[in-house]
């Protein structure tokens, strides 16, 4: 297969894919079914191999993909997964997780980039309809685990902290979220790698000059460099066929853990960017945490700031109150509601959480929200559209998804 010269740049791409692996977000389905639904989205930007079939034919792939969103995303095919983490009641499951890996042949990279196959793995984000996400993934902040005795095999347990200023330390809810990730998802036997786990088939990948990056939003902002991050330091190195070739996405993601674990983190991902100076990249950056300055959810879990590296000071939980201009008391005291308690899981957990490198993304600031619904309309437009329309993508994914209007 040939591929055409995108029309998103790299790091546009590498977005574009972390954002379809929310495909099934907020669906209600049994797990297999949230499966199917999301390689049929999947099949409609990207090839899937021709053996890959479905139980249910309406969610049969694509017979050709979308020109436009297939030429703007370079051709790429999924080879394993999407694999889908479904948690619930009887049948009725909503996604935990979701992640799909896509290979391509040529990534079309800027000069320095990787020249060879680049493999993606694309990790989806929080969905507000699982609780498992909400209460654990993303609130088991007042525990911590130490990094060096991290073992997603074993029963996640919170640990008291002990010398946090020189140990790494992660929340639980990182840890917990990156042993869901490797334990608990694999492909449907019908799918791309159907039945292998992710760190088994990263491990299976030997193609010369091979590329791999990990990306997410949200959750999988905080999720994704750390799982990099476990992978790349794992003694059965899983990623030895990528060598040193191996980058980060992470945008909007909350912080992981401690200095002494983002500056573990740094050693290993230290911030790249193949178009210019790191402080003046922008997007064009991996291995750095990507986040607008009016996005709440990257403001937790810092209490306080620092120098980021781009210059700029990074964010903490002390700005949100007056993101967004001076609230009326009533709207001020309900996010202050909010606010205050996840403040206090922060300062429960013994560390000092202390956010990754990071570049901030800069947009005029929203007007002033008049109640607390209006808060809630400001910080989910500027934590998820707006990063698709204007601070990485200019009009949001390409193509024209036709959602739900499956082949019979």
């Amino acid at each position: 297969m040939t591929d055409a010269t995108p029309t998103l740049d790299a790091y546009q791409r590498v977005f574009a894919l972390s954002f379809l692996a929310n495909g099934v977000m907020s669906q209600v389905a049994p797990r297999d079914v949230l499966a199917q639904r999301l390689f049929h989205k999947l099949s409609y930007y990207l090839t899937v191999p021709s053996g890959a079939e479905p139980p249910d034919r309406k969610y049969r792939a694509f017979a050709a993909p979308d020109h436009r969103a297939f030429a703007a995303l370079g051709q790429g095919e999924v080879v394993w997964g999407p694999a889908v983490n479904a948690t619930g009641l009887t049948w009725l499951k909503d996604a935990t997780n979701a992640a799909f890996v896509a290979r391509f042949a040529d990534f079309h990279s800027p000069p320095g980039g990787p020249t060879g196959p680049v493999y993606v793995v694309a990790i989806a984000a929080t969905n507000p309809t699982s609780l498992r996400d909400i209460l654990i993934q993303d609130g088991f902040v007042d525990q911590v685990v130490a990094w060096e005795g991290f073992k997603p095999a074993d029963v996640v347990h919170g640990d008291p902290p002990v010398d946090p200023q020189t140990t790494p330390y992660i929340s639980r809810a990182t840890a917990q979220g990156v042993s869901d990730l490797l334990l608990k998802l694999s492909p449907p036997d019908w799918a791309p790698a159907g039945g292998r786990s992710l760190m088994d088939f990263l491990a299976g990948v030997q193609e010369e000059d091979a590329a791999l990056v990990f990306c997410g939003h949200s959750l999988a902002g905080a999720l994704s460099p750390t799982l990099a991050l476990y992978l790349a330091e794992s003694s059965e190195r899983p990623l030895a066929g990528f060598g040193e070739r191996v980058w980060t996405y992470p945008t909007a993601g909350a912080t992981p853990g401690n200095q002494a674990f983002a500056d573990r983190f740094a050693m290993r991902f230290g911030p790249v960017s193949w178009d210019g100076a790191v402080e003046t990249a922008g997007y064009r950056l991996f291995n750095a945490r990507l986040w607008n300055h009016y996005d709440v959810v990257p403001h937790a879990w810092a209490l306080t700031t620092h120098t980021d590296c781009d210059g700029e000071q990074s964010p903490s939980m002390a700005e949100i109150l007056g993101l967004y201009g001076e609230l009326d008391l009533l709207t001020r005291l309900a996010v202050w509601a909010d606010v205050h308690p996840a403040e206090h899981l922060s300062t429960e957990s013994g560390i000092d959480y202390w956010t990754l490198n990071g570049v901030r993304l800069d947009e005029p600031r929203p007007a002033t929200p008049k109640d607390y619904a209006g808060f809630w309309e400001t910080l989910l437009k500027c934590h998820i559209y707006d990063y698709g329309h204007g601070l990485i993508l200019a009009d949001g994914l390409p193509g024209d998804y036709p959602d739900y209007q499956l082949e019979a």
